[in-house]
């Protein structure tokens, strides 16, 4: 008989709706669409492993920081040019922001500067008073030619921005640099309802 499948969860953060997770180096970043406010301010988490003086590991929640993406939805490190510290790109929905954009016209990409580190990894009361500023990649190159272009998720891979558009069925590949589309595939058909709303994605080289 196979050995059954132990999951375990490593952290509760009260009052998030977790929807994205990036890793920079050692730090890991999640991402909170607003619960309360629908198409309000965002979260930014920093997560982290603290050790007790009996010498066991919890991941806990050492940082947050209100941002104003509305309803952010993906989340990627983008690293910067010739090795320098690069920036995290926040990926969210317009269409429920006050501006209420039509739905061909709702995925939005802030850029974010990688928050200064918390010193020994001391977990810090999370405070809305922590706000982050972003800037913002233009919308309308970002959306063209997309009926719907709400983004699911990011990935950054290879040099390459992966956008997955989910409500449109496609996967955009970027280079983010340059401003340039490079590439464009359709997601497979997927029977009984499930073509779209599509959360997440993982590319690996094999």
């Amino acid at each position: 008989r196979d050995d059954p499948v132990v999951s375990k969860i490593l952290v509760e953060v009260p009052g998030a709706n977790l929807e994205g997770l990036t890793m920079v180096e050692d730090r890991v970043f999640a991402l909170s669409e607003s619960v309360i406010n629908d198409g309000g301010p965002s979260q930014l988490i920093e997560l982290g492993w603290t050790t007790s003086s009996s010498g066991t590991s919890t991941l806990q929640v050492l940082q947050q920081w209100t941002i104003p993406t509305p309803q952010a939805e993906g989340i990627a490190y983008v690293p910067g040019g010739n090795g320098g510290v690069g920036k995290l790109y926040i990926a969210g929905d317009l269409s429920r922001s006050q501006q209420n954009f039509p739905p061909n016209q709702r995925g939005s990409l802030d850029l974010y500067d990688l928050p200064p580190r918390v010193l020994n990894n001391s977990a810090t009361p999370p405070s809305d008073s922590m706000s982050l500023r972003p800037t913002s990649v233009n919308a309308k190159t970002l959306n063209q030619g997309l009926l719907d272009s709400k983004i699911g998720s990011l990935q950054f891979f290879e040099g390459m921005l992966y956008v997955l558009h989910d409500n449109a069925i496609v996967v955009r590949v970027w280079d983010i640099q340059a401003g340039e589309l490079k590439a464009e595939w359709p997601l497979p058909f997927v029977g009984g309802g499930f073509d779209k709303q599509w959360e997440g994605m993982w590319l690996e080289r094999r």
